[in-house]
Parts: structure tokens; C-alpha cells; sequence
């Protein structure tokens, strides 16, 4: 996989049990999550798509057994960011000069 060429096949990287204990997991899912909250950002901006929905969203996730539209939160425009989990929101995700 491009994970294992990038940090070696030996790394913690490419383990499932000790991903989460290697500092560079963490900056790795950071980053795959302000894309994408970039990416629905630009969408609700652009007010062309529902960012928030998708086909298939309704399967459940494997470690949390809930469905994914849940963890895709419901835009907050007033301030500019995503409330997760779309039911019953308790957090409001955004980061700082994220582009729209």
C-alpha cells in the first residue's frame, strides 16, 4: 500500500493495533479530515451539492456501528462549521483559513 512504501514496511503504520501509537497516524488523519471538511465547505458555499449525504452513507461503520452520514455532521453556517454527529450534534468541527 502507498502508507507502507511512504513510512517503511516495518513501521507501526502498517499495523492496525499500533497505528493509533505512532504520532504521524494522527497528523496523517488530521489532514484527511480538514480536506474534507474544506471539500464540504466548498460545497455548502457553492451551494451545489449536499456534502453532508451521500449514496451509500447509510452503511454502518465498522468500529462504531453507526451509519457514516451520521459522523458527515450537518452544516452550521452562522459559524462556519460542521456539527457532528448529525442527530444529536456535540461538537461544531472548523479550522482556521480552511479555503472554501
Amino acid at each position: 500500500s502507498m502508507r507502507a512504501e511512504a513510512v517503511g514496511a516495518k513501521s507501526t503504520m502498517c499495523n492496525e493495533a499500533t497505528a493509533p501509537w505512532d504520532p504521524l497516524f494522527w497528523l496523517d488523519y488530521a489532514f484527511l479530515d480538514r480536506i474534507f471538511f474544506s471539500w464540504q465547505r466548498h460545497h455548502h458555499i457553492a451551494n451545489d451539492i449536499d456534502s453532508t449525504d451521500c449514496y451509500g452513507c447509510e452503511m454502518h461503520m465498522t468500529h462504531y456501528h453507526e451509519p457514516l452520514s451520521e459522523w458527515f455532521g450537518k452544516q452550521d453556517a452562522e459559524n462556519g462549521c460542521i456539527m457532528v454527529p448529525k442527530s444529536d450534534p456535540q461538537a461544531c468541527i472548523s479550522y482556521e483559513n480552511a479555503e472554501a
